[in-house]
């Protein structure tokens, strides 16, 4: 590393990670060392965009997936680029999109100005601490460290909570890949799914694609599914936001009201209610961060699982295909909660309670935990989250949905203070952001991010 000049250190090299260092290498034009550690072997992917054996795709079209906020079209440019015949309306496999990534950030790495240099180490970070200087020792897990100036922390998604204290072993995690569950198991037994979200959508249609006839069970509180994207001028980014005054100042019940009025006006001038949530999503930070803990909490308990399926959206076909197996009856989707899990001599036996108040046992081959992160850091099993905790570097937020950031990123300690070189980017920010898990919000912090710390050098 030089001797002279700045070391700055991102964890992980996810979108996050990844769309925070192209930033930050094409503002850089002081001598620093970027250094990009990651503990999967490809770069630019992370979970959700690595190589996999089902085509699995995305649930946005690719005009609106640039990394690029000033540059919208990027991706589908470069995707056009590639794939002559692309239709503007595609969903284009999430693998694809994992190239893109990649492919920006080697043209990032080779065009760095002169004295800016980068390095990728493949590694898990097993701390950081303060060294009491306006640095940081970064600890690796090959008993190595480094020290950094600032520190980018854009570790991503943190793995799904034990839903039944001690039966983690007899749970497989969202991210298995269909091959790895049908290998398991008595064939004959159905696959049990807790969580109806985009990641049971997804187990759904690999499951299905190699075992047509494979029963299927799927289990949330609300028992609520995804719904169907219906692709407008707005859908596919050609029209604006909202103006975020439309809506600020308004509690949660108040804008779910204005959202159904909205959309009914929407539907009445041959809209469609879709396009109010795509043009409200810039707004929800500052409606947000507008809300008291009390209100946000009320969101949360009464409104969220709603605005969830309307907002998260999937693919027309998609959607048709998921309906398909309900319809055949080889999916199931079932309202309630999961009240035990254990093993037994043909396979696991779950039992759960229905919203009606009656219990249902059911042994099946396989239980696949698809309920999403969680992320309540005090949770986390991560060494680094560990450490920043304990060191009271970082703080979770009071409604356990991440960790408290100031809106540049900048993590808050324990005592309040903004540490002004240690930044986080990532779906954590919900905490602080709500929307905080996509790439329309997340490249904007990205960008933010690495200009605040390209000034900085």
């Amino acid at each position: 590393m030089p001797e002279s000049g700045n070391v700055i250190v991102i964890i992980g090299a996810g979108f996050s990670g990844t769309c925070t260092t192209i930033h930050l290498l094409r503002q850089l034009s002081e001598p620093v060392q970027v250094v990009l550690l990651e503990k999967l072997p490809d770069l630019a992917r992370g979970i959700a965009y690595a190589k996999r054996d089902f085509p699995y795709r995305l649930n946005v079209p690719a005009p609106r997936m640039s990394l690029e906020p000033d540059a919208p079209n990027d991706f589908y440019q470069w995707a056009l680029h590639r794939r002559p015949d692309l239709h503007v309306d595609e969903f284009v496999e999430r693998e694809f999109y994992g190239d893109y990534l990649e492919e920006r950030l080697q043209q990032a790495i080779a065009s760095a100005a002169a004295g800016v240099s980068f390095l990728h180490r493949r590694c898990t970070v097993e701390k950081l601490q303060a060294d009491g200087m306006g640095r940081f020792s970064v600890q690796l897990g090959d008993s190595k460290s480094m020290v950094a100036d600032t520190v980018v922390i854009a570790t991503g998604h943190p793995p799904a909570n034990e839903l039944v204290s001690g039966t983690a072993d007899l749970m497989q995690s969202g991210t298995a890949t269909a091959a790895a569950i049908l290998q398991q198991g008595d064939p004959e037994l159905p696959i049990f799914f807790i969580g109806t979200g985009l990641t049971t959508v997804d187990m759904v249609l690999a499951v299905s694609s190699q075992r047509p006839q494979r029963a299927m069970h799927a289990l949330s509180r609300h028992g609520l599914l995804p719904l169907s994207e219906v692709l407008t001028p707005v859908s596919r980014g050609a029209l604006g936001a909202l103006p975020s005054s439309t809506v600020q100042g308004l509690s949660s019940l108040q804008m779910m009201r204005w959202l159904r009025q909205a959309a009914a006006q929407e539907l009445s001038q041959g809209g469609d209610w879709q396009d109010v949530v795509t043009k409200l999503r810039p707004s929800i930070p500052f409606v947000w961060a507008g809300w008291s803990v009390a209100e946000r909490r009320r969101f949360l308990r009464h409104a969220r699982p709603y605005w969830d399926i309307h907002r998260h959206r999937i693919p027309a076909d998609v959607a048709t295909q998921v309906q398909s197996c309900l319809d055949s009856g080889q999916l199931k989707v079932h309202a309630g909660r999961v009240l035990g899990v254990q093993s037994n001599s043909r396979g696991v036996e779950v039992t759960w309670q229905r919203r009606s108040g009656d219990s249902q046992t059911m042994t099946v081959a396989q239980v696949i935990n698809c309920t999403g992160a969680n992320y309540n850091v005090r949770q986390v099993a991560d060494p680094l989250w560990r450490s920043l905790l304990a060191q009271g570097l970082a703080v979770a937020d009071e409604l356990k949905m991440g960790i408290l950031t100031d809106p540049n990123g900048r993590v808050i300690a324990e005592d309040g203070k903004i540490n002004k070189r240690l930044y986080y980017v990532g779906p954590l920010m919900r905490a602080s952001h709500f929307e905080a898990t996509a790439v329309p919000e997340l490249r904007v912090i990205a960008a933010r991010v690495a200009a605040m710390i390209a000034q900085s050098c």
